[in-house]
């Protein structure tokens, strides 16, 4: 198990009330003072519709780019040209927190990741989204083999009739991609 450092000056973990050497100091107590009102004032200002609707802009913008990293641009170009005013909201989401924060997370390969949402996929037994991301795995390299398995291993979580289900649709997308014979 990996174990954190603290920082010297630091107080204890769950010691309510502890106060590191240097907030000890009459010097820290003000420069925090200055330090918490220009804080307040910054997050005034960032909290502003504009600034927010800014920031989104720059989630959705790389969100879209990772988003035709893993699943193409004919999908990206598919997907505006279905996007309405009714859907647009999810969407915007969508692009805002699954692709721009969630696949840009480096705790997992992008692979790894199209592994592990294809099964949740087969778990939820969501055969249009598992189609989406049957060709975004095969983008990030998921060979038909290991495809195979995950669907395979879901037989013993998800049961029988949502890892058929998964089957039938990755072999359809399999064999569109070229992947598989037959």
């Amino acid at each position: 198990m990996a174990t954190r450092r603290r920082n010297a000056g630091a107080p204890e973990p769950g010691v309510v009330g502890a106060k590191s050497a240097d907030a000890k100091s009459a010097g820290a107590k003000s420069a925090g003072a200055k330090s918490a009102g220009a804080k307040s004032a910054a997050a005034g200002r960032a909290g502003t519709p504009a600034a927010i609707e800014a920031a989104r802009d720059t989630l959705r913008a790389r969100g879209r780019a990772v988003m035709a990293e893993v699943l193409g641009d004919p999908y990206v170009a598919r997907r505006d040209a279905s996007t309405t005013s009714f859907n647009a909201p999810v969407r915007r989401l969508s692009e805002e927190f699954a692709y721009a924060t969630l696949w840009t997370r480096t705790e997992l390969s992008r692979r790894e990741r199209s592994l592990v949402t294809i099964g949740m996929l087969c778990a939820l037994n969501r055969p249009h989204e598992l189609r989406i991301h049957l060709a975004g795995a095969i983008n990030n390299g998921c060979t038909a083999d290991e495809i195979r398995e995950v669907f395979t291993h879901g037989v013993a979580y998800c049961g029988f009739p949502a890892a058929i289900d998964a089957l039938r649709v990755a072999e359809e997308v399999l064999r569109e991609h070229g992947l598989l014979e037959g």
